[in-house]
């Protein structure tokens, strides 16, 4: 997958998690819907490093969270004030952090575990 690609879903599955239309996000960052789509969609070939910290800070993510590896929306349950920090503007990236450590702390384990996982036409 290239770096437009990773973004290009991260933006859709970001936007989406955040419960945001093209057009709402667009306004958030003084870019136009059509931009939004095509960030989106992988038409951009080069998005420049304005539009992305823009886009990241309207996400509530880091630019490293929004480029660097693809992201999965997941559900599970959580204390409503717990929920209303992930929620928050910096909740992904406190999130982020958190799976980092971890995964640092448990790295054997999560290691193990990840092995035990089919991948892809197994």
């Amino acid at each position: 997958m290239t770096t437009k690609d990773v973004i290009a879903n991260n933006l859709r599955t970001l936007r989406k998690v955040r419960g945001m239309t093209q057009p709402e996000l667009a306004a958030l960052v003084s870019m136009s819907p059509r931009t939004v789509a095509r960030l989106e969609a992988g038409q951009v070939a080069d998005p420049g490093i304005h539009q992305l910290r823009s886009l990241a800070r309207a996400l509530g993510v880091t630019v490293d969270l929004l480029s660097g590896s693809p992201l999965t929306p997941v559900t599970v349950a959580a204390p409503e004030r717990l929920k209303k920090v992930l929620e928050g503007p910096h909740g992904l990236e406190l999130l982020s952090e958190l799976a980092d450590y971890e995964w640092f702390r448990n790295r054997k384990a999560v290691i193990a575990a990840l092995k035990e996982v089919p991948q892809d036409g197994e």
